[in-house]
């Protein structure tokens, strides 16, 4: 599925993410469309900078646990009852997770641009700013040049009407 981000004219919302991508991409995974999806984006970082990031959105990446740690929570998870059952919370989270994946890398994308935009147009005008001062000196020195050969053509008529 390639990209639907709203773009610069619409805006970008939660919802419109959610509406627009993310509960296709869910249902897409399901039927087993795909079995891997991958995010690749701008993650800002300054104004000047930006890191293209690659992200795994589905399946979910999960960290692998330490011995000690897995014994203690299966100790810890025992003691829990959910209410609705556990799969009917990972059915209504997972999509949401997903979204706000999603969200938050048209977010920092935005940014990214954003931050590269600004970083463009002050370029441009220290650039422009430079070519005024070269063009005005470059001015100046033509018409100074132009004064003085002028000045030299008076002095030299002076002189042969003196002679």
């Amino acid at each position: 599925i390639r990209s639907h981000h709203p773009g610069p004219s619409n805006k970008l919302s939660f919802d419109s993410v959610q509406t627009t991508i993310g509960n296709e991409l869910v249902a897409a995974y399901r039927e087993g469309t795909f079995d891997q999806c991958l995010m690749v984006f701008n993650t800002f970082k300054s104004a000047m900078t930006q890191e293209l990031t690659w992200q795994s959105l589905m399946p979910a990446a999960v960290e692998e646990e330490s011995g000690a740690s897995l014994e203690k929570k299966e100790s810890i998870e025992g003691g829990y009852i959910f209410e609705p059952s556990d799969d009917e919370i990972l059915d209504s989270l997972l999509p949401r997770n997903i979204t706000v994946q999603l969200y938050k890398a048209f977010v920092e994308s935005d940014a990214s641009e954003h931050g590269a935009r600004m970083t463009a147009m002050d370029n441009a005008v220290r650039n422009a700013g430079d070519m005024i001062r070269r063009l005005q000196i470059l001015f100046n020195r033509t018409r100074q040049a132009a004064i003085t050969t002028e000045l030299m053509e008076i002095i030299g008529g002076a002189e042969s009407l003196k002679g």
